[in-house]
């Protein structure tokens, strides 16, 4: 008789338990119903019963009515609020948060604080600035950091400092500012977001191993836009390319896409079999030709 009545009991004890943190102010709540063990009042008894009612529904509505969280922002398609900025893709933080509130609107962030001054960020004088968000949704918190960095994704410090690369030397970095720590923080809350599965498709390539994104120069730039004017039709060619490349100009593209339009050039020539006067259509001539009319 007594293992019958354990088992009967059983089901809502166990699930106010493990599901009360869905609730707000759930720990409170968790406190209250632990009393009712201690011998309260009848009033006490029957107002936790029906707490453990109510979390009983709540918890059959959440694992069979309704998707996850992260099903219900997974889903969400945020390509139309998608910030291209120097080849890589940033999501609205004023849309991404909208977003989330309209479909949980307990949703609540917060920015971790750190030291007696309470600053929003870490700081190392060798690897620089870090801030940290946390998120929580239905109950769940996500916690997420983020580096400062700038418009090139180079890590700020508090003073300016110059790197290389392969094809440029002395790039200055600049120092870090009140206004790049706040865009860092608001990146951060987007990425945390990402955590709950809204917008996570934008970071899918983002541990892949660094690639070079230099710049080509001005000259490089003309250069590429007069082997362009060499074929038929060159202002749609030319149309096409910048659309392909998602630039405005020629001067925005990097080294590699620069050396893979040449070559792609070179290839619509060889297919066209198109020939000079001189007899055979040397590809790399035009570049040459094109290099001397800005000299």
């Amino acid at each position: 008789m007594e293992d019958k009545k354990i088992e009967q009991t059983a089901t809502p004890q166990s699930t106010s338990q493990k599901y009360l943190i869905l609730l707000p102010h759930g720990k409170i709540l968790s406190q209250f119903l632990l009393r009712k063990k201690k011998g309260q009042n009848n009033n006490l008894k029957i107002f936790t019963k029906n707490v453990e009612i109510f979390l009983f529904e709540f918890w059959k509505e959440k694992k069979i009515g309704n998707k996850t969280v992260f099903e219900s922002l997974f889903e969400v398609n945020v390509n139309e609020h998608i910030e291209k900025k120097d080849g890589l893709s940033y999501l609205s933080w004023p849309y991404a948060w909208a977003e989330v509130k309209k479909k949980f609107p307990n949703a609540t962030y917060k920015i971790r604080l750190f030291g007696e001054n309470q600053l929003p960020y870490i700081f190392d004088e060798n690897v620089g600035y870090m801030v940290f968000t946390e998120v929580t949704i239905e109950g769940l918190t996500h916690m997420m950091w983020l580096p400062v960095l700038n418009g090139g994704n180079k890590t700020m410090k508090s003073e300016s400092y110059t790197y290389d690369t392969r094809f440029k030397k002395g790039i200055q970095v600049e120092a870090a500012t009140m206004f790049d720590i706040n865009k860092a923080i608001m990146r951060c809350l987007v990425k945390n977001l990402a955590m709950f599965g809204l917008g996570l498709y934008i970071y899918s390539g983002e541990d892949l191993p660094e690639v070079e994104v230099e710049k080509i120069s001005a000259k490089d730039a003309t250069i590429l836009k007069n082997v362009v004017k060499h074929f038929d039709e060159s202002d749609k060619l030319y149309a096409m390319l910048l659309k392909k490349y998602n630039v405005s100009s020629f001067k925005e593209l990097t080294v590699k896409q620069r050396t893979d339009i040449l070559e792609g050039l070179n290839q619509l020539e060889r297919n066209h079999e198109i020939k000079s006067d001189d007899g055979i259509y040397d590809p790399r001539s035009t570049e040459r030709q094109a290099e001397t009319e800005i000299l």
